[in-house]
């Protein structure tokens, strides 16, 4: 069976993304605005990384689908990419009120990229997986958001950490 929930994620990313680029896009009206963040769990931002983007939600998207549904895939996307994004603005917001002299680069504006969201998701998606590849699984998502958050530093990957043990969690249910 084709995953079409997963081919439908990658569609909406795709067709924002392209919209995006091309034209004004709605920032919210505050960095807590769930319309705004909703949107960045649709949208790539830059156009070379787009299609890894979309290749990475039509394999981990599909993966997850196999093993945990449709329904459920898209639950932990949209819902662990909110908590996700709400639990980043938050930490940001804390980090640039307690220690001013040495931010993590930029304050997060909106939200958390696509990224996060499928890692939140393969960390779901392994709770329902068997013990050797829920190892595996689990120990390349945490290699890939260690990974991400050393290579820049930057605020917006410290969504990545974040995304870890929200992807259990949601697994759990």
């Amino acid at each position: 069976p084709l995953p079409l929930a997963a081919l439908t994620l990658a569609a909406i990313v795709l067709g924002v993304s392209l919209v995006s680029m091309h034209a004004a896009t709605f920032t919210g009206a505050d960095s807590f605005d769930v319309r705004a963040i909703l949107l960045t769990l649709t949208r790539v931002d830059d156009p070379v990384s787009l299609p890894f983007v979309i290749v990475a939600i039509l394999i981990v998207g599909g993966w997850a689908e196999r093993i945990m549904g449709g329904a459920r895939m898209l639950v932990a996307y949209t819902g662990g990419g909110v908590v996700t994004s709400t639990a980043g603005l938050i930490v940001g917001a804390w980090e640039a009120d307690v220690f001013p002299a040495v931010p993590l680069g930029e304050t997060p504006v909106t939200g958390a990229s696509p990224v996060p969201a499928l890692l939140v998701v393969a960390m779901a998606a392994s709770c329902f997986a068997g013990a050797l590849w829920r190892r595996r699984v689990r120990g390349v998502c945490i290699l890939l958001a260690v990974t991400m958050f050393l290579y820049s530093a930057s605020a917006s990957d410290l969504f990545a950490l974040l995304a870890l043990p929200v992807g259990l969690g949601v697994g759990m249910f």
